[in-house]
């Protein structure tokens, strides 16, 4: 992806280039994947915040996991998938401009979620 600011458009803080690069194994029972996405050093923006450092280009890695929970809940086969997902799997320190409202596009340091999808 290439992202280029019209002429007077307030700059954002959204990388110039973006890349994602992963693979994946699939099996009966659910599928594992891992990516790795580079962010490209994003536009000088100020900060009001004083003590934010600059914005540097990085690479994550997450892990996505997908499992058929279905033989354990004893319910028909692909009704229910458990999905666990990591971001920013190395737990690299990420500084990104922060204007009082959080962090984007991750938070710092890794991250789990956890999700349970049941089909009826």
């Amino acid at each position: 992806q290439n992202n280029d600011a019209d002429a007077g458009l307030d700059p954002s803080y959204v990388p110039e280039n973006m890349a994602k690069l992963g693979m994946d194994y699939t099996w009966d029972g659910g599928s594992a994947a891992v990516f790795c996405t580079h962010f490209g050093k994003p536009p000088r923006v100020d900060s009001p915040i004083p003590g934010n450092p600059d914005t540097e280009a990085i690479s994550l890695v997450s892990l996505n996991i997908r499992l058929d929970m279905s033989n354990w809940l004893d319910c028909p086969k692909k009704r229910a998938i458990l999905t666990l997902r990591t971001e920013n799997l190395l737990d690299d320190e990420i500084y990104v401009p922060n204007f009082g409202q959080g962090y984007f596009p991750y938070g710092p340091g890794r991250t789990f979620y956890a999700g349970l999808t049941a089909r009826f």
